[in-house]
């Protein structure tokens, strides 16, 4: 193996990995480094790297894959499908470039450093239009979605994957600047405060829960947590819009009950509903619907079950996917890609359960596949594929050196 095409491919590998949440800017950049990542693999892979790959998670997502594509094949519309097949297919890609690296390290501090880049450009964006306009409000998701470099739910996953890599990175003591890696810890939860994330925000606290638990010193990481809760507490005082995203107040209905209010205001009430619905009513349980036939079921229940035209209206005009990867596969391509998809998250959880860092990753991925379809963006297809690599793998060394560890 050619040691300068090695270290060319690991920085082309780090550099797709930084650059991926910039689509906006450079939709094009991705795919090229893609393209020199493909080049350069067959120079740099050795048989020693592919085997790192047999793992029972990799034979399952592949697995998965297969059953999609034979499905799609005699089943479904494979103009339309394709798509997002191959979106599901982009994690395959990531992990089969990824074998001949050598290192997680790198990976987790590159997802750090992308991150940061994007609360930085996204907090300048909002900042320029604020100067710019009479009024701006955090609890218009529509507006702050097109400021933000990516949507405010990616950004906000995107959070917590830093600054669960950023605690990992200090407490392993393997980087020098502990100081920006505790600073980068700050700014990523006070964005997540500031932009009013709530999934985040809730994850956040759920995932300093389980550090107390993985923890030695839990009364010292129990009084941490107080005083992140006070400031979260405080946080709803004085980021009024935060408080308005979590329970609904700018709602002009008064009397309604917490639960009445998230009715009329949480898509994903409507969504799952309907979905549900589907699954009982329309939906055959071994092939699936297709995942657009599975949209266009979604939309005429929209168009039948909601009642406000303006509200009706939005939910078609947007054509809401059914927010959640599970419900997506089973509605979609019916109960053996579900089983295969819930057969992979116990895998994941199987491995990495007495890692605090690993099942912090796992759980913030579980929660997210509770609450989007990722794999309908190819932003998605890409963080699945990151995620399974910091799942998947610790630091890899040759056979050779490894008598050297101690």
């Amino acid at each position: 193996m050619n040691i300068k095409l090695a270290s060319i491919y690991h920085y082309l590998f780090i550099l797709l990995c930084f650059v991926i949440p910039f689509q906006k800017i450079s939709s094009a950049l991705p795919n090229i480094i893609l393209i020199g990542l493909v080049v350069l693999f067959p120079f740099v892979v050795l048989k020693q790297h592919i085997k790192r790959l047999k793992t029972p998670e990799v034979f399952v997502y592949v697995a998965l894959f297969l059953f999609l594509v034979i499905n799609m094949l005699i089943f479904q519309d494979i103009g339309k499908e394709i798509n997002i097949i191959k979106k599901i297919a982009t994690p395959i890609i990531i992990l089969l470039l990824y074998a001949p690296i050598t290192t997680v390290t790198s990976i987790k501090k590159t997802l750090i450093l992308s991150c940061f880049t994007a609360i930085v450009i996204s907090t300048l964006r909002i900042a320029l239009f604020y100067f710019s306009e009479t009024s701006f409000s955090f609890s218009n998701g529509p507006l702050v979605d097109e400021l933000l470099i990516i949507d405010r739910l990616y950004l906000g996953f995107m959070c917590i994957i830093s600054i669960v890599g950023s605690v990992n990175l200090i407490e392993a003591r393997v980087v020098k600047y502990k100081l920006l890696l505790v600073i980068n810890i700050s700014v990523s939860i006070f964005f997540i405060l500031l932009a009013s994330s709530r999934i985040a925000v809730l994850l956040l606290l759920l995932l300093f829960l389980l550090k107390i638990l993985y923890a030695k010193k839990k009364v010292l990481y129990g009084l941490i947590f107080i005083g992140l809760m006070t400031v979260t507490a405080s946080a709803f005082v004085v980021n009024k819009n935060l408080g308005e995203r979590f329970f609904y107040t700018q709602s002009n209905a008064s009397g309604k009950s917490y639960f009445e209010l998230l009715k009329s205001w949480e898509a994903r009430v409507v969504i799952w509903d309907c979905g549900v619905n589907i699954l009982s009513n329309q939906t055959p349980i071994l092939i699936g619907n297709g995942f657009y036939g599975t949209k266009a079921k979604l939309l005429e229940c929209y168009k039948t079950t909601i009642d406000r035209k303006e509200k009706r209206d939005y939910f078609v005009s947007k054509g809401f996917n059914p927010h959640n990867t599970f419900l997506d596969f089973l509605l979609s391509y019916g109960i053996i890609a579900f089983s295969l998809f819930v057969i992979l998250m116990g895998l994941f959880f199987k491995r990495v359960r007495f890692s605090y860092t690993q099942t912090a990753l796992f759980v913030s991925l579980l929660c997210f596949s509770l609450i989007e379809s990722y794999f309908q963006r190819q932003l998605g297809g890409y963080y699945f594929g990151f995620i399974f690599i910091l799942l998947l793998f610790k630091e890899y060394l040759p056979k050779n050196n490894r008598n050297n560890i101690h």
